[in-house]
């Protein structure tokens, strides 16, 4: 999840001027219950109504996720607080010089400005001696060659299907400014656009700025027709989607044969936006008119480095997010944006800093025997399974007991995947981004040489969340995640198994769902369900579609997410209530009401409408609600009664596992 939902909440802000940062205690926040209302009718609300109806969204923030974001604030305090007073890096540790000359460029407010002149002038001086087509073209390969954007995005790479000690190459495609191609689809918002894209065009001194908006729009509109949605994105990336050969050929105005060729490597070449969309862009290079392809080149290259300098067009694109996408309605100060930039950028280095700093002495092994707990519970239930056939059964339970669990923080240096040293500039920012984008090129090209011994995180430790990585079968819980309420060391098992314990099962069965199951214990796409197995998994899963749907969710986007919430929250209920248990009624209340407090939220209404279309997480209050429908043991907790909203006939009740 990205940190882009922020708010003051239940936080300690320190100052440490010059001193180092020190290990702080994260104050947990009170979700009182809201009595009005009957939790067999709506447990989200009961849980958490009276802790929305009090928090005011700040301006700067476009979400904020009680649960994630308190920590997520918490941590946000301690990076900024170490950054404070930061005069100069001169750190002997190679990665804190690194992250505080960064900062220091980012805080310098004149140097950005010098520096983002400098670059709109240059790029714009290199754009206007481009006579031909044919100059274009080879301009474009030569900044592919160098790592500089160009309109394929920076090459990188993924861990080989069969193989993940290796990588894959692919690209991604820059030039779509909304983050789902359906909003092309609207008259309003295009027009807005355009009028946008005409201040850019002003603001960096270009002449015919209307027409340029309108080559620019253009180009995107026709881009969003071929590009694929998201949900097909994310399906290609655990597909195997090669780029043959074939295309490669014909693909001659992009001269990706000469850049595979140059780049001397036999590496697996991945094509996660399919066919049309590189055909588009190349038969876009060979008939568009040159000025229009140079107006769209420079619109996306340049829109991300316009700040300080061209404050007009800064304040209409934040306008412009904020009105059609959720943004915020406020920038943050100058201080948190740096510090953004930094983790965005320097993350993991930043982190490996930071976090003996703030977690020196973290319980590890009782979080480690509630892991196994847990994976040992669906291992059992696996074996148990019915409908499976009997080697799917065994397959299942292999990849389950083979699971790969990484907890806390990585142990190496190539667990943790850092970028090249670079002596970064403490004056100018726009000198920093582009040295940072010849560092990751120079990363790219060194993982295509090279056979990995472990797992790579793919995000910091001070991240909170938790993930599957399916190449690997490992999952990884980053110590971001294990604060309160995920967490509490000091709370009872019942309630961390309500938290935590039901995000460690959402995670484990993961790795036995409707994308699970395509990998095998070691890793490789290599299906171990059969035909009739998966057909079987289906049709168990296809009320949860049909569920999600009814309540305003693409059930079948969702599915993934919505079989992990299920999976997970049974597991943990029947983990910490096993058949005969003799536990107070009350905890079991206050298990599910644990659970309903992860998925309290606040958000900008138009940020509702793009996740629907861009993340397979439901929204809170449905993973809330919608799961504890299947359970028996929730009805049971609250008396709740047949006719009852959150209560569904036994026979309608899904079981997956």
């Amino acid at each position: 999840m990205n940190s882009i939902m922020k708010g003051l909440a239940a936080v300690i802000f320190l100052g440490f001027l010059t001193e180092p940062i020190q290990a702080t205690t994260f104050q947990k926040r009170d979700f009182p219950l809201d009595e009005s209302i009957a939790p067999c009718t709506d447990l989200y609300k009961y849980a958490c109504e009276k802790t929305i109806t009090s928090f005011e969204l700040p301006k700067t923030r476009r979400r904020h996720s009680f649960a994630f974001d308190d920590i997520g604030e918490f941590l946000l305090s301690q990076k900024k607080a170490y950054f404070v007073g930061v005069q100069k890096a001169d750190s002997s540790n190679p990665k804190e010089k690194e992250v505080q000359a960064y900062y220091l460029a980012c805080m310098n407010v004149e140097g950005a400005k010098a520096g983002e002149k400098e670059l709109v002038s240059k790029i714009i001086a290199d754009v206007k001696k481009i006579e031909s087509r044919e100059q274009f073209t080879d301009f474009l390969f030569q900044r592919l060659e160098r790592g500089e954007t160009s309109f394929l995005a920076l090459f990188s790479n993924l861990p080989n299907l069969e193989n993940w000690r290796v990588r894959d190459i692919y690209f991604d495609i820059a030039p779509l400014s909304f983050g789902e191609k359906s909003y092309y689809e609207k008259p309003e918002l295009i027009s807005e656009h355009k009028s946008l894209l005409e201040t850019f065009f002003k603001e960096v001194g270009l002449d015919r700025s209307s027409e340029r908006a309108k080559w620019v729009s253009d180009f995107e509109v026709g881009l969003a027709k071929v590009y694929p949605s998201g949900q097909e994105i994310n399906k290609n990336i655990f597909s195997e989607t090669e780029m043959k050969p074939a295309l490669i050929e014909k693909l001659d105005a992009l001269k990706l044969k000469e850049f595979f060729k140059n780049l001397n490597t036999n590496r697996h070449i991945r094509n996660l936006y399919g066919d049309k969309t590189f055909e588009y862009l190349n038969e876009a290079l060979k008939t568009y008119p040159v000025e229009q392809l140079k107006s769209v080149f420079i619109y996306h290259t340049l829109k991300e480095h316009l700040d300080d300098a061209y404050p007009k067009f800064k304040k209409e694109a934040v306008a412009f997010d904020a009105k059609h996408f959720g943004g915020v309605a406020e920038r943050p100060d100058r201080a948190e944006r740096c510090t953004n930039e930094v983790e965005a950028k320097l993350g993991k280095e930043l982190d490996s800093i930071l976090l003996p700093r703030l977690f020196p002495n973290f319980p590890k092994d009782k979080l480690a025997a509630m892991v196994e707990k847990i994976r040992r519970h669906l291992v059992q239930t696996v074996k148990r399974n019915k409908w499976l056939s009997s080697k799917a059964r065994s397959e299942a339970a292999l990849k389950l007991s083979k699971l790969n669990i990484r907890l806390v923080s990585p142990e190496t240096d190539e667990e943790w995947g850092f970028a090249p040293v670079k002596e970064y500039s403490s004056v100018s920012p726009i000198q920093n981004r582009l040295l940072f984008q010849v560092a990751k090129r120079e990363q790219t090209i060194q993982d295509l040489k090279k056979t990995f011994k472990g797992p790579v995180w793919e995000f910091g430790p001070l991240t909170v969340n938790a993930a599957l990585m399916p190449p690997y079968n490992a999952i990884v819980f980053p110590i971001g995640i294990l604060q309160p309420p995920f967490y509490d060391p000091s709370a009872s098992e019942e309630i961390n198994m309500a938290a935590i314990g039901a995000v460690i099962g959402h995670e484990v069965g993961h790795a036995i769902d409707d994308k699970g199951y395509t990998y095998n214990h070691l890793g490789q796409l290599r299906p171990w369900a059969k035909a009739e197995d998966e057909k079987k998994f289906l049709e168990r899963a296809e009320p949860l579609v049909r569920q999600f749907n009814e309540i305003g969710h693409n059930g079948k986007f969702t599915l993934g997410e919505n079989i992990g919430d299920l999976v997970g929250l049974t597991n943990a209920y029947q983990s910490a209530f096993p058949k005969g248990s003799k536990k107070p009624v009350a905890i079991k209340r206050d298990f599910f009401v644990q659970w309903a407090r992860l998925w309290c939220e606040v958000q900008r209404p138009e940020l509702i409408e793009l996740r629907k279309k861009i993340d397979p997480h439901s929204l809170g209050f449905a993973r809330a609600n919608e799961p504890v429908k299947h359970l028996q043991g929730f009805a049971d907790a609250f008396s709740c009664k047949t006719g009852d909203k959150l209560v569904l006939p036994s026979e309608k009740r899904v079981n997956i596992w």
